[in-house]
This record gives C-alpha cells, structure tokens and sequence, in this order.
C-alpha cells in the first residue's frame, strides 16, 4: 500500500467519525473554541499533524476543506522554513512518486490536481517487470486502455501544488514553519467517569508548547508519534541497488514498459 494510499483511508476514517454524534458525552473541551483564555486558545488546536511533507500537507489540506471541520482549528507542523513561491524548473528531479487513481481522487478533492496537469505529470499505461535469472515476467495493464494505470509526478510538483491550495482555508488551518516536534505527552487517565482530559501535548524544539486532541503522524520514517503510539513495524535489507535517472530521447516515442 502507498503512502497515499494510508492518508487516504486515514482521511476517510478521520471524516466518518466527524459525523457520528455521541449519545453520551458529558466531557469538557471537546473543542478548542471552549477554551475561553485567549492564551491558552493560542497553543490549542483540534487536530496537529505532525510532518510537512507530501502526505502531511495532503491530509491537513484534505482535511481542511472538508465542510464538517470548517470550525475545526487545525495545525500543519513543518520542520523546514517556508519556500518562495516554487518555479517550475526545466529539467526533472529524479524524486517521484507514482500517483494511484485513489490519491487522485484524493488530491482532486480540494483542487492540487489540476494544479499538477498543469505544471507537468506523464501516464503509465502499461508497465512489465521481469527477472534476468528466468522467464518470469508479470505484466499491469488496462484491457480497453482508456484509464491510465498511474501518474508519475516529481514530489516538488506534488507538494507546490497542495501547499498552493491552503491559501483557500486560511481562516481553520495554519501552518508553522521552522516546527519540529521533540517529544509528544499523552493525557493521564482521570479517576473522575464524567471528565476526561482529550489534550495530547506537543513540545517543540524551540520551547514552545501546544496542545491537540487529535495527533496525526507525518513525521517520517523514524516518526516519533509512530513511537509514542508502540507501533511496530518490520524491515528487512535487499541487499539491491538501483539506479534512478531522467532519459532525454532524441525522438518522441510511447513507452509501455518498464523494468
């Protein structure tokens, strides 16, 4: 499964639950908006996610343009400082990512698609991998070929063309450059059935504080939520290299396969 392809049933999941209403829920501060300190409503936030790249900035934006969170207060947390308005450059970064026609839909949503058709993506129609030690081979393709079976797209389009969509949901998601989280707190158990603390605590690099009653993990592959949440995950070496590069043709031709 992709990268996009979790944000996207995460997205999903994350919207179902907005719509359910509690029967009983005698809480308090369910919402940020509860808080009547002005200070502390400055460091509380409904949802944070943690992590500015690609799928971060894709579930922040998704998530803001969702009319069931328009008064939700939502933070996007992003380590690197923020970019000058991206330019197009004229030769290709050798960093894509094959787009799924579920992260399309997706990131047709709140309107980076468009934006990527026109700076610039290329179709897989068709694609074959084989081995050199047998005649093994497996081929993905579409019967009638009208569906593309991906997009590549460079993940600098990608990421200019959603972080260009926040501009559209300015009044409930921000997003602070320069942010790296160093440690995450969850809330204690509270002895008390009719109170419940929802607040996780996020502490910054720079000293600041802020607090969140849902923590989205987009930090990467040493993620720290990942961490704090004990989720394990297994790896193994391949013990393979591989080599990437952008092939200039000296005449246009149609490519259908790929090893």
């Amino acid at each position: 499964m992709s990268i996009f392809s979790k944000c996207s049933r995460l997205f999903a999941s994350i919207r179902y639950i907005a719509h359910i209403k509690p029967t009983n829920v005698p809480l308090r501060s369910l919402s940020s908006a509860d808080i009547k300190d002005e200070k502390q409503q400055e460091t509380l936030y409904d949802i944070v996610v943690s992590g500015g790249g690609m799928v971060g900035a894709a579930m922040a934006c998704a998530l803001g343009h969702e009319d069931v969170f328009q008064d939700a207060k939502i933070l996007l947390l992003e380590a690197s400082p923020q970019k000058e308005t991206y330019q197009l450059p004229e030769r290709y970064s050798n960093r894509v990512c094959a787009l799924s026609p579920s992260t399309i839909q997706l990131l047709s949503s709140f309107g980076a698609w468009n934006d990527i058709c026109e700076m610039r993506m290329n179709p897989v129609r068709r694609m074959q991998v084989w081995e050199s030690c047998s005649d093994s081979l497996i081929t993905f393709d579409k019967d009638d070929m009208t569906h593309n079976l991906a997009y590549i797209v460079e993940n600098d389009v990608t990421l200019a063309a959603i972080m260009k969509q926040f501009d559209k949901i300015k009044d409930n998601v921000s997003v602070k450059y320069k942010a790296m989280a160093k440690s995450y707190e969850l809330p204690s158990p509270s002895q008390n059935e009719n109170y419940q603390n929802p607040w996780v605590k996020i502490h910054l690099e720079d000293g600041t504080d802020i607090q969140t009653k849902l923590l989205i993990g987009a930090d990467g592959f040493n993620s720290l939520v990942r961490q704090l949440a004990k989720i394990h995950v297994v790896g193994w070496l391949y013990k393979q290299h591989a080599v990437v590069a952008t092939l200039h043709l000296s005449e246009v031709y149609f490519l259908f396969e790929a090893m």
